[in-house]
């Protein structure tokens, strides 16, 4: 594969994005204010629920996370630490 067609792959990647999360904005009316709210309907809240951040409660945190939530809150800050210096150093470091 070229140059051309990963950009072209990339680029479907972000509208798949788009599209989905638009959706899933638009379902549970953050977009309209109108209808019922899935708890992990956008990335961020799937995300937010993978990691513990709301512990199930909602909103903030109510109670102390788990020794496995903090492992997996500890595994996603090195992944994006790394992404970020691959990202801004164009992989000379890592």
């Amino acid at each position: 594969m070229n140059a051309f067609t990963w950009g072209l792959a990339w680029g479907g990647l972000v509208a798949y994005f788009v599209v989905f999360e638009s959706i899933a904005l638009y379902q549970s009316g953050k977009v309209t204010g109108r209808g019922e709210a899935d708890p992990r309907d956008t990335l961020s809240e799937h995300l937010w629920w993978l990691f513990g951040v709301n512990n199930g409660a909602g909103v903030g945190l109510e109670r102390r996370p788990t020794r496995w939530a903090m492992l997996r809150r500890v595994a996603l800050a090195a992944g994006v630490l790394w992404l970020g210096i691959h990202l801004l150093f164009g992989g000379t470091y890592f």
